[in-house]
């Protein structure tokens, strides 16, 4: 008896963009939500991050009785015959309660350090893991010429609600500002109602300009300290005395008057911020304007309900 030879049978093309079909749809279903994954994940890094300054703010006051400087930008106190200031910030001095004791111990603190002209490479270029947002693709940028540029924090202290004179040494309604030395006892509306910290966006590096907000190693009129006056994410464009890169995100000019800088994110909706407790929320981007404009200011006298 001789028996029949059945033929293979292959994928007709119909059955074949079916199948590709399928998988496209599958993909286009899966990608979002892996992106959502991963943003999560950078959204709890950068929750994390916040709250280890938040810590090292609390590490400091409990070993000054203060906290540290908003920043210093003096010209009234330098040594005869010298024409620079001293620009240190908030940063430095938190260097060894974000477990950067050796980098803390390469700074030397005399006036003579801080001159604009630098001589300091080796502390500028130095990658600091907490100052960078995950989401932010500029976190941690250490800058093309690190003499002037040097590394810039995703967090920045909060100086209160207003903007920051040029050059004036000055006081504000906030934790933060020149040579400010807040303590706890100071925030008469509570640390529970008082913003210290929060987010902003670094700029992308720029050889033909220096881009200034968060440029943590030579603090300058504000660059490193965050207004409350407008809420996260604004598209009120921000305000620095020289040099900035704009984005669509962080829309910014140059003023040779004032300094605004305030709170930005890449995380939708709104951006982190660590109130003075030492606990950290996420503020929307639609927190009513007088609310944020509060938690700002340490004596106010407003009672903030829910935000």
């Amino acid at each position: 008896m001789r028996l029949g030879r059945r033929s293979a049978r292959g994928f007709t093309l119909i059955e074949l963009l079916v199948v590709i079909a399928i998988i496209a749809v599958l993909i286009a279903l899966l990608l979002p939500a892996v992106q959502q994954a991963r943003e999560a994940a950078r959204r709890s890094q950068c929750k994390n991050n916040l709250k280890q300054f938040g810590l090292a703010m609390h590490t400091y006051h409990d070993t000054f009785s203060t906290f540290p400087m908003g920043h210093d930008c003096f010209t009234d106190k330098l040594p005869s015959g010298t024409t620079w200031t001293r620009r240190l910030s908030f940063f430095q001095g938190l260097l060894p309660y974000i477990d950067q004791a050796p980098l803390y111990n390469q700074i030397n603190f005399s006036y003579t350090s801080y001159y604009c002209t630098g001589g300091f490479t080796a502390q500028l270029m130095a990658s600091v893991p907490p100052a960078a947002c995950p989401s932010d693709p500029n976190g941690g940028r250490k800058g093309a010429v690190p003499a002037i540029r040097g590394l810039h924090s995703s967090y920045l202290p909060i100086q209160g609600s207003d903007l920051i004179p040029v050059a004036v040494p000055y006081k504000s309604n906030g934790m933060f500002y020149t040579a400010s030395s807040t303590r706890l006892r100071d925030l008469i509306d509570g640390s529970t109602n008082t913003a210290m910290m929060s987010e902003i966006l670094v700029g992308p590096d720029d050889p033909s300009t220096i881009n200034r907000p968060g440029q943590v190693w030579e603090s300058y009129d504000g660059n490193t300290t965050i207004t409350t006056l407008y809420p996260p994410n604004t598209t009120i464009t921000d305000i620095i005395p020289t040099g900035c890169v704009t984005s669509p995100r962080a829309p910014c000019t140059t003023s040779g008057t004032q300094t605004r800088l305030s709170a930005r994110s890449m995380h939708v909706g709104g951006a982190h911020v660590c109130l003075a407790d030492g606990s950290v929320r996420f503020a929307s981007d639609n927190i009513n304007t007088l609310t944020w404009n509060y938690l700002g200011q340490i004596n106010d006298g407003t009672v903030i309900g829910d935000w």
